[in-house]
């Protein structure tokens, strides 16, 4: 299987300091906001999904540059063409903070079991998705 190598290694400096600003913003919002109730655990909950969503992006196109190759779990994979990956840097801590969100305003019983589920679901989900690629890899016939 061939992958057409990105024409870009590293992100232009505007964005990542657009992507930065942005999770400066998320993680104060997250440190400052003290409400409680259905809007902040909603807030929260889609800071947290949006974080997921990018991370899941970031970890399909790691797997993707990586066809072929078996990936470490604990380690970096093999290929790694950009110095800064403004999905996942971007993603991990709208996940992280908008979780603290939804569990800081939560006002049900043991809130914080959300943050315990949440980041058990991303760490499988990454696991999983590192096992399967090297299943596969494992699975085909040499040539």
């Amino acid at each position: 299987m061939s992958v057409r190598p990105d024409s870009q290694t590293t992100p232009p400096t505007w964005k990542v300091v657009a992507v930065l600003v942005a999770v400066v913003t998320a993680a104060t919002v997250a440190l400052v906001y003290s409400g409680t109730g259905r809007s902040a655990v909603l807030l929260g909950i889609v800071m947290a999904l949006g974080g997921a969503a990018l991370t899941v992006m970031s970890e399909r196109r790691i797997l993707r540059e990586n066809a072929g190759r078996r990936m470490s779990l604990f380690g970096s994979p093999p290929v790694r063409p950009r110095r800064f990956d403004l999905l996942s840097g971007a993603g991990v801590p709208l996940l992280m903070f908008g979780s603290a969100i939804s569990v800081q305003a939560s006002t049900g019983p043991r809130p914080y079991l959300l943050l315990g589920v949440l980041a058990t679901a991303t760490i499988l989900a990454m696991t999983f998705a590192y096992i399967v690629h090297n299943r596969r890899i494992s699975q085909v016939p040499e040539a």
